[in-house]
């Protein structure tokens, strides 16, 4: 996670975006002693710049060490590219209504690795006799065996909810193999997302807006610097409860388990969810249809114009 800079327009945005966070997480700072508001607000602003160092040092929380060797790809850069795609990837799914391809291309990185972009728009009729929508986003490493680990670079999958007043995408998956974590992939996946969502915004005259729940420190960090906001104003006081260091919360791994080949790091529970009464995580707290309910969700959301 890279530290904000803090020159010129870009400090102005940081002390906007405190102040937006301080009124979320004090309502009417005129009621708050002077020396209180300026340690919140130094406070807010180093979680704001270096959010993950910050909030380890809240929570007393050690992240893993990487447990495969980096890749190093340099710089990548996805854009909104568009080209034709004949691809039987997904033939395996009877449902499926159609496939559209938005994008195939091969990119070159900075340090001389060729990776394969590939997205795809999925239509499947579903039992009760409607239609599901959904856009699939591969980022592959073509040098990796298909069975290897580190041959999916990162991973989006997308899930369209119809709303009266506008399309809703719902982020579902976005996965990046450790490997290639911390090179910005997953952010160029997102603005290659959010092209298509514009061109489809321009082309239906309807508002596309992305949505993501979430209880993970990093990703909710990650996506607040891409220009996500709360979706409610419950959202926002959860997001200044975490910032607040909140004693009812904590934030916990699950040493040596792995999902889509990752470790689960930097889940928020509520101690209450998290803890036995023997003060011992409780039994089954990882599985995969347990965990996601019990850790502390947080809604996002983003209007693609």
């Amino acid at each position: 996670m890279s530290k904000v800079d803090l020159s010129g327009s870009d400090h102005d945005e940081v002390e906007l975006r405190v102040q937006r966070i301080l009124d979320a997480i004090m309502g009417d700072a005129s009621s708050v002693e002077l020396d209180d508001l300026e340690r919140t607000r130094e406070s807010v602003r180093a979680l704001i710049t270096n959010p993950i160092e910050a909030i380890c040092r809240m929570y007393g929380y050690k992240p893993f060490p990487p447990t495969t060797q980096r890749i190093d790809l340099g710089k990548v850069t996805i854009g909104s590219l568009v080209a034709s795609l004949k691809d039987d990837h997904f033939a395996e799914f009877d449902s499926l209504v159609h496939l559209d391809s938005l994008a195939s291309s091969q990119l070159n990185t900075s340090s001389g690795h060729t990776l394969n972009l590939v997205a795809r728009k999925l239509v499947k009729a579903n039992e009760a006799g409607t239609q599901s929508e959904s856009m699939h986003v591969e980022l592959i490493n073509p040098e990796k065996d298909r069975q290897d680990a580190n041959h999916c670079v990162c991973n989006f999958w997308i899930k369209k909810v119809d709303r009266e007043s506008c399309d809703e995408w719902d982020l579902r998956d976005r996965v990046t193999a450790e490997a290639y974590q911390g090179q910005g992939v997953a952010s160029e996946m997102l603005r290659f997302v959010e092209s298509q969502l514009a061109k489809m915004a321009e082309e239906t005259d309807r508002s596309q807006v992305m949505t993501v729940e979430l209880a993970q420190v990093d990703v909710l960090f990650w996506l607040l610097k891409e220009g996500f906001v709360p979706a409610t104003h419950e959202d926002e006081e959860r997001i200044g409860r975490l910032l607040k260091g909140d004693d009812s919360l904590t934030i916990v791994s699950a040493p040596g388990e792995q999902d889509h080949s990752q470790k689960r790091q930097w889940y928020i529970f509520e101690k209450k969810e998290y803890f036995g009464i023997d003060g011992s995580p409780k039994p089954g707290i990882w599985d995969k249809a347990y965990f996601p309910k019990e850790s502390f969700r947080i809604h996002l959301k983003k209007e693609i114009r």
